[in-house]
C-alpha cells in the first residue's frame, strides 16, 4: 500500500491535503475573474462560484451529520443556493468562494478524533466516512483548481501531493464518469496505465458494462505519461495541442482519441 492509498482512509490525512488544495488557489492571482478557463462556457469567477456552492452545500452536510441527520439534502435547497450563486457579481463569486471554502474547511477541522472515525456524512452516493467524504470534495476542489490555474498559466500542473491523492481514487472517478456508448465500443479492453513519475501501475479494465481500475500492469494495451497527465486523462482535462506533457505514449489496441473520448470530463 502506497502512502498515497493508506491516506484515503486517514481522515486527518485527507484533511490536510483539502487545506493544501485550498492554499493553492488562495494563493494564485484571480483578478482576471472574466478571463475563460478550458471548461467550455465557464469563465475563471464561474469555476470559483462552483467552488463556493459546493463548499456551502458541504458545510450543510457536514453539519446535518453532526446533528444525527442520516438522510441528504433535498435538492431545492441546492437548487437555492446554485440560484444565489449565480447572480453574484464575479467578485462576489470569488470573495464568497474564499468565505465558504474557510468555513467548511474549518468545520473539518474542528472535528473531534472520536467524531473524525465515526462521523458519517450523508452525501448524494450515500453514507460517507470523514475520509471518504473529504476525498469527494478534494478531486472536486483541486481539479477545479487545476482549472483557474492553467488559465492563467498555460504550463500549471496538479501539485504533486494531491496528484498522489488523486491517482490512489482514481478508480472512483473512472467507474463512475465515462461515455457508456464509448464504453461498449472499445469494450472488452484492458488498459495500463504507467506512470513515468515513480507511482504504481493499474490497468483500466473497460467491459460493455463497467470500467473499473484494478492494480498493477495487467493490460493488452498501455499509456504512458505522468501521474498529473495520467489523472487529468480520467478527469477529461488533456490538452495535447498546447502541453508537451500531455501528449501520451499510446501502444496497442486503443488510441488517445478513444480514450479522451471515454473520459470526457465533468
Amino acid at each position: 500500500m502506497t502512502a498515497a492509498t493508506a491516506a484515503l482512509t486517514d481522515p486527518d490525512a485527507m484533511i490536510d491535503s483539502l487545506a493544501a488544495s485550498h492554499a493553492l488557489l488562495d494563493r494564485l492571482d484571480t483578478t482576471g475573474l472574466t478571463a475563460p478557463t478550458r471548461l467550455p462556457g465557464w469563465s475563471v469567477a464561474q469555476v470559483l462560484s462552483h467552488l463556493g456552492s459546493g463548499a456551502e452545500i458541504g458545510t450543510v452536510l457536514v453539519g446535518r451529520a453532526l446533528d444525527g441527520a442520516t438522510d441528504t439534502v433535498d435538492r431545492h435547497v441546492m437548487t437555492g443556493i446554485w440560484d444565489r450563486w449565480n447572480a453574484m457579481t464575479p467578485q462576489e463569486q470569488a470573495d464568497g468562494r474564499r468565505e465558504q471554502d474557510a468555513r467548511h474547511l474549518a468545520l473539518l477541522q474542528g472535528l473531534t478524533p472520536g467524531q473524525r472515525r465515526h462521523l458519517r456524512v450523508p452525501y448524494f452516493v450515500g453514507p460517507l466516512d470523514v475520509a471518504e467524504y473529504t476525498g469527494y470534495r478534494l478531486s472536486e476542489h483541486a481539479v477545479h483548481t487545476w482549472d483557474v490555474a492553467v488559465a492563467l498559466d498555460p504550463s500549471a500542473r496538479l501539485a504533486p501531493g494531491t496528484a498522489a491523492v488523486l491517482w490512489a481514487r482514481l478508480g472512483l472517478i473512472a467507474g463512475r464518469f465515462h461515455a457508456a456508448d464509448v464504453r461498449v465500443r472499445l469494450a472488452p479492453a484492458d488498459v495500463t496505465l504507467r506512470p513515468t513519475d515513480g507511482a504504481p501501475e493499474a490497468t483500466l479494465v473497460i467491459r460493455p458494462d463497467t470500467v473499473a481500475l484494478v492494480d498493477g500492469d495487467h493490460g493488452t494495451a498501455q499509456v504512458r505519461g505522468t501521474v498529473d497527465a495520467l489523472v487529468r486523462l480520467c478527469y477529461g482535462r488533456l490538452d495535447p495541442e498546447l502541453r508537451d506533457d500531455d501528449r501520451l505514449d499510446v501502444t496497442a489496441g486503443v488510441s488517445r482519441a478513444d480514450l479522451t473520448d471515454l473520459f470526457p470530463g465533468y
